[in-house]
């Protein structure tokens, strides 16, 4: 049963991770959400609950920013682990929310 809030939307491009205990990883991601995204990490050894910084860039309207976002992780599988987002900026939630829901643009 799926628990989210919000909806998830593809978001395949390469981040970079700092991870308590094993320093700067690149890991793919493969989407994104209000609370969080999906990564997938080549087999390395996350621990759920493992405190990450995650460093990626995000292009929503046109607009490209880069974004550090405190995270944990609580979701581990063969493939990846799930991060849920801590203390999102207001930047971040306007883009996320631009490219989640992009019915509740403004007409132009």
């Amino acid at each position: 049963m799926e628990r989210r809030w919000s909806p998830r939307q593809k978001f395949p491009r390469m981040i970079s991770l700092e991870c308590e205990g094993l320093g700067r990883i690149n890991a793919q991601a493969h989407d994104i959400s209000m609370e969080g995204m999906y990564i997938e990490t080549d087999g390395r050894p996350l621990r759920h609950n493992t405190r990450v910084r995650t460093h990626f860039e995000m292009e929503a309207n046109g607009i490209s920013q880069r974004y550090s976002i405190d995270g944990r992780i609580v979701h581990k599988d063969e493939r990846g682990a799930g991060i849920m987002f801590r203390q999102l900026d207001v930047r971040l939630c306007r883009q996320l929310h631009d490219v989640l829901y992009p019915e509740d643009r403004p007409a132009a």
